[in-house]
């Protein structure tokens, strides 16, 4: 069953919580695990433009303004802990129980320049390695290969390995081969260092497309014979 009749299947339930006053439509989407704009487009279809209003009205009635009365309250002691830095607008709005959207409106009251605002969101936003999807410096490309940060550029993991076992930088013609056939693995004992792309393909036809699946020792083997028969060097798991 779709999502969307598992939401006509609750129509009503739906209809008469957002009629309350006491959700908004992100929090129905939240409740429900569909997209805001889901909420939206059946409400849409569901009510007509002068309840849609009159549920909103109640909302900032019955939540809103008590909460943003609260928040006045307390207005010097939250601009000058967002101005101390380390905290989001999110975070705040979690500490406080209200939106985001209500801080960043009692923020902006406070009177500050637009420079000084963005040197405490620059300073206050998640960015590099304090951003949440963060994963070491390491992601992954289209192709499956693993790259890492290096010099704050990206580099595919298994050329910076056999740069290593080589001890000096690799050519821009020189190919990095997975001797079974994995990307994810960037161990030397996987890596093979070939001087061009064309050996890279050739390779590639006389192994995999003529012995196909194989046993490890076996494939390193035919690797190892492939590649002293074309003057390469050895895998790095013999260097």
């Amino acid at each position: 069953m779709s999502m969307q009749k598992k939401l006509l299947n609750q129509k009503d339930e739906i209809v008469r919580k957002y009629k309350s006053g006491k959700y908004t439509q992100p929090m129905l989407a939240t409740e429900y695990h569909v997209s805001p704009v889901t909420i939206y487009n059946m409400l849409r279809l569901w009510m007509s433009p002068e309840e849609r209003l009159a549920a909103q009205k109640l909302f900032a009635r019955k939540i809103s303004y008590p909460v943003q009365g609260r928040l006045y309250k307390h207005r010097d002691s939250i601009i000058s802990e967002y101005r101390a830095g380390g905290i989001s607008y999110r975070q705040l709005a979690v500490k406080h129980k209200c939106t985001p959207r209500m801080i960043q409106t009692l923020v902006a009251s406070a009177g500050m320049s637009e420079e000084e605002r963005r040197a405490i969101a620059d300073r206050n936003c998640y960015k590099g390695t304090r951003h949440w999807k963060y994963r070491g410096g390491r992601r992954t490309t289209f192709d499956g290969h693993e790259e890492i940060k290096v010099d704050g550029k990206y580099i595919g993991e298994h050329r910076v390995v056999a740069a290593q076992v080589l001890g000096r930088d690799l050519t821009e013609t020189e190919v990095v081969h997975h001797v079974y056939g994995d990307k994810k693995q960037n161990d030397k004992k996987h890596l093979a260092v070939l001087s061009c792309s064309g050996i890279h393909h050739e390779l590639h036809h006389w192994i995999y497309r003529r012995f196909g699946e194989l046993h490890p020792k076996t494939m390193l083997k035919l690797h190892r014979e492939f590649l002293a028969a074309h003057g390469e060097l050895p895998p790095l798991c013999d260097l």
